[in-house]
């Protein structure tokens, strides 16, 4: 529910206007570069931003304490280029910018809060980990690429590639990774299989139940047994 708002984008952010869900309201970034937010109430959309770049899109975005989160770059491939976060007054507090280019990043899911580390897929391809507090690239956790869908939770985040399921820390962004067997991006993970200890991957014939703070393995069934991989797993 909610993939799309409830009424045409045109009236409100004009051609070209970019938007994504933000708890019970969306917002659009429209390309003279004002944010713009839209109750899910039938109610006048308010502008609580400007300035903004016109060069890029409205990918996704969510909330990190008491700062809206912006991850800016191509929506049509889901790939950032620039983090933007502002303050309940709409003032930019903190921007990074990341690679450009046209790779396809992935589909994105923010199911809550923002936790202090969040995987993105920069426009060369490559997943890497935003440190939202220190406006940083945590260097510390590698690259990945061929990333096809992110889930992000207040817990830890996780990123799906065929064959291989990669967890971030919420606490210090390390990824480790999981070697599931046909695993399909497209099918996993997703909010709706999430409960509080554990995430329940579909790969394949199977599925594996896995915990959500420490990727490790709770059970499987029609998957050979495979142990977590500090990083990306083989590149």
């Amino acid at each position: 529910e909610g993939a799309r708002p409830p009424r045409d984008p045109q009236p409100i952010g004009g051609p070209g206007a970019s938007f994504c869900r933000l708890g019970d309201a969306w917002l659009f970034l429209t390309r003279a570069g004002s944010l713009n937010r839209l109750s899910r109430a039938d109610g006048p959309a308010e502008r609580i931003a400007q300035e903004l770049p016109t060069d890029l899109a409205l990918v996704a975005c969510g909330r990190r304490e008491q700062a809206t989160v912006l991850f800016l770059g191509d929506a049509a491939h889901g790939s950032v280029e620039r983090v933007v976060l502002l303050d309940a007054d709409g003032r930019q507090t903190t921007k990074l910018s990341l690679a450009g280019g046209e790779a396809s990043g992935p589909a994105w899911q923010v199911a809550g809060s923002l936790p202090r580390f969040v995987p993105v897929v920069d426009g060369r391809g490559a997943l890497q980990v935003v440190d939202l507090d220190r406006a940083a690239l945590n260097q510390s956790a590698g690259a990945c690429g061929g990333v096809g869908r992110i889930l992000i939770t207040p817990r830890g985040s996780f990123a799906a590639r065929p064959g291989l399921l990669i967890h971030a820390s919420a606490d210090t962004g390390e990824l480790r990774s999981l070697a599931l067997p046909e695993l399909d991006p497209e099918r996993t993970p997703r909010v709706d299989q999430l409960t509080d200890s554990t995430v329940f991957v579909p790969a394949g014939a199977g599925f594996a139940v896995v915990s959500r703070d420490t990727l490790e393995v709770s059970g499987l069934r029609d998957l050979p047994p495979s142990s977590p991989l500090a990083g990306c797993g083989a590149e």
